[in-house]
């Protein structure tokens, strides 16, 4: 709890309005909403804003408890939900519970879904109308934003320099590094927000050891001058922490989290799994959402019999269909930090990733580590698993990273921001 002396922290919930309506989570949407109800839970002065077209605008209390906890608790799920039931019906046999990947035309573009979740937000919560902080009231405050959104527009930097103190996280610099892994426009955006961050006298954080490494040499070489981003891990939620109860399904499968995007390297994986049905009937299912690019991404729209769609699971169904997996399978090219990865060896399950330099950070010691794009050593590996079954279960158990919980994470990034005022 923080004493009226210590300076006012300011959380930019902007990002969380916009998707908090949705059935499930990306990485930074579910660290914005737990460090949204850490301050909620524990600091009854920090403050809520909402940034538009350059003004900072002050969320009632009521509407940070409304979007954070109704994020959470829909994430969350329940036993039993509708997720729950359908991936028990796969569990037990049913094919049709987790259909045959299937991708729509123009699914994964921004377009009408992503236009009617801010309407919807501007109906229930109608942040337009919300006070504009000015000056006085943001001299006191230390912002915090965890999202980047918005940082790559001047007329809010200019806004928040009166502020005491101002953080960002910055998840990492893959759009600079790897402009071809990133959608339209997003590289320039976040050439601009880097300089603004370093113009704007903003302190950073970032996910790992890595990305730190990482964004000191872009800004470096395009003389943008940051300070060094403090490596702060990501909370992991608590409802896919602690070890999860193993079950055995009537077809043996491995899974895949997140963005279905040539970042994720899923066309690796799916080759392997080629291989791998040539001699065995095993299935890799798919939990996320489509990109932009997914078509390319995994090879087309409509993938063989054995590659199935998970869209929209929650905590709970996420659980059961981990907790019956051979593996979780993490071949990324490129990460800042990789949330199911974490999460899976939380849970203790089984983990193949890729060799690459954030997964040698969090994941070495706990997963196997390969060659992010040798197909033939991912289908050797996925074979080895599934041959051996039972004991490699047991050795995941075993071994089952534990995390610290999210209140610790969240505290820490709380007291490192307060501590920025002096």
């Amino acid at each position: 709890m923080t004493r009226s002396t210590e300076p006012r922290l300011l959380l930019d919930l902007s990002r969380l309005l916009w998707r908090g309506g949705r059935r499930a989570p990306g990485g930074i949407d579910r660290f914005e909403a737990l460090f949204a109800d850490h301050l909620l839970r524990h600091d009854p002065e920090a403050g809520f804003v909402f940034t538009d077209g350059g003004a900072v605008r002050l969320l009632p209390r009521a509407v940070a408890v409304a979007v954070a906890g109704g994020a959470l608790a829909r994430w969350a799920g329940r036993e039993g939900d509708a997720g729950c039931r359908r991936v028990a019906a796969y569990l037990a046999g049913d094919g049709g519970a987790l259909p045959v990947l299937r991708l729509a035309a123009g699914e994964g573009r921004p377009g009408l879904a992503e236009r009617l979740s801010w309407a919807i937000a501007d109906l229930r919560f109608r942040p337009r109308r919300a006070p504009v902080l000015g000056p006085e009231a943001l001299a006191g405050a230390v912002y915090v934003n965890l999202s980047h959104r918005n940082l790559d527009d001047p007329r809010l930097i200019a806004a928040l320099a009166p502020a005491r103190a101002r953080l960002a996280h910055v998840h990492d610099d893959i759009p600079l590094r790897r402009p071809d892994f990133a959608v339209p426009g997003l590289p320039e955006a976040f050439a601009r927000m880097f300089a603004h961050l370093a113009a704007g006298g903003f302190a950073l954080t970032t996910n790992s050891r890595d990305s730190a490494a990482r964004i000191a040499a872009t800004a470096a070489a395009r003389g943008w001058a940051l300070p060094p981003a403090r490596p702060m891990p990501l909370p992991l939620p608590p409802t896919l922490h602690g070890p999860v109860q193993r079950v055995r399904p009537a077809r043996p499968f491995f899974v895949a989290a997140g963005l279905f995007t040539a970042r994720k390297n899923l066309g690796t994986v799916i080759e392997a799994m080629r291989r791998l049905n040539a001699c065995c009937a095993v299935d890799l299912v798919l939990v996320g959402a489509p990109g932009a690019d997914a078509v390319a991404a995994l090879g087309g729209r409509t993938g063989p019999a054995w590659l199935r769609r998970a869209e929209g699971l929650s905590d709970a169904a996420l659980r059961r269909l981990l907790g019956a997996a051979s593996a979780l399978l993490a071949p990324s090219l490129e990460e800042g930090f990789d949330y199911p990865a974490q999460e899976a060896l939380a849970l203790g399950v089984p983990v193949l990733a890729s060799d690459i330099p954030v997964h040698r950070e969090y994941l070495g010691g706990y997963a196997r580590l390969l060659p992010a794009e040798a197909a033939e050593a991912w289908a050797t590996a996925m074979a080895a698993l599934l041959e051996e079954g039972p004991q490699a279960e047991a050795r995941a158990l075993a071994a089952a990273w534990d995390a610290p919980p999210a209140e610790a994470r969240c505290a820490a990034l709380a007291g490192y921001a307060r501590a920025l005022s002096a």
